[in-house]
């Protein structure tokens, strides 16, 4: 009974952010008929996406290789490939994440909890990611009027807090000695002896959510032909995207859309009709992309691999 009325309020949350950006006309149903698909366009989007998620198993990879856990970069691949589709989804933009950690858990008959909080950690480095495209892209919005500059210190923090509180949740749900288990001088010591590695996922993370950005740009430009810069674009996105992952909607499904359409509307002159249409057309691309990882969800095979001798935490 419970989870019925948790899944009724969740859906009807889903309805009101719908319906607001409807009647904002945020989202304009005329525009799903009235875009024009170029074929390299279209090739060059599901290319970027492929970049991205190529990206994600790279970073994740060398997190996993510094807690010296021999597995195939192609495995990890893999996992990487399916999680993205179940992020698609599940609630949230971070269901896939339950995904990997079960998957890397049952990689290995040691270590488990540890494996699995790798995946925690590539998530932050995602959003340390996220956090610098941020502070890049706003500063082409700055005007310097003190007022404005105060509200956009104010913005800065919010995204630092919201990385913060997103951490602290996730970690909260651990007992306080098995955070001391992971978090220990050993762990200081491997972030240490391996910072070039740890800085290299974060220009990993840089690179990911480019590509992502600038696939936005091409629906926006190529198919719906807004003419938005590039600025708007991957400054709205990267924000959007924070708060997609942090949505309890199917895959952060309304709460995206209305954040990237907010920002679109205060930073941008053009007008502003039907532009969350660009963050629906993606969802759908990026869906479509991913469908081939319910074949290898389906036909997994798991598979045990081993540390080395010496491992760092």
């Amino acid at each position: 009974m419970k989870k019925n009325v948790i899944f009724f309020l969740k859906f009807l949350f889903l309805i009101i952010i719908l319906a607001y950006l409807i009647q904002n006309k945020f989202i304009d149903l005329n525009l799903f008929t009235q875009f024009t698909i170029k074929p390299t366009t279209l090739t060059l989007i599901f290319l970027l996406i492929f970049i991205s998620i190529l990206v994600a198993a790279l970073r994740w990879s060398i997190i996993i290789r510094l807690m010296k856990f021999n597995i195939e970069l192609k495995k990890v691949l893999e996992i990487t490939y399916i999680s993205c589709f179940f992020n698609s989804i599940f609630l949230g933009g971070f269901g896939g994440d339950f995904l990997r950690a079960y998957y890397i858990y049952n990689s290995s008959k040691t270590n488990k909890i540890k494996l699995s909080f790798s995946v925690l950690i590539d998530r932050f480095i995602g959003f340390v990611g996220l956090f610098l495209i941020v502070i890049f892209f706003v500063e082409s919005f700055i005007i310097y009027d003190f007022n404005l500059i105060l509200k956009q210190i104010a913005f800065l923090l919010l995204m630092l807090f919201i990385l913060i509180y997103l951490l602290l949740f996730i970690l909260k749900n651990y007992r306080q000695n098995l955070y001391k288990k992971i978090i220990n001088k050993k762990f200081f010591f491997t972030i240490k002896e391996n910072i070039s590695k740890i800085l290299f996922t974060i220009i990993l993370s840089v690179i990911l959510f480019l590509a992502i950005n600038f696939s936005m740009y091409l629906i926006s430009s190529s198919i719906y032909n807004y003419e938005l810069n590039l600025d708007s674009i991957f400054l709205s996105n990267s924000v959007s995207i924070v708060f997609n992952t942090l949505s309890l909607t199917p895959g952060g499904i309304g709460v995206g859309e209305v954040v990237f359409s907010k920002i679109i509307e205060i930073v941008s002159n053009e007008d502003v009709k039907g532009i969350a249409n660009i963050y629906v057309f993606w969802r759908i691309i990026y869906l479509i992309f991913c469908l081939p990882a319910l074949f290898f969800f389906l036909f997994y095979k798991p598979k045990i691999y081993k540390f080395k001798k010496t491992r760092n935490f």
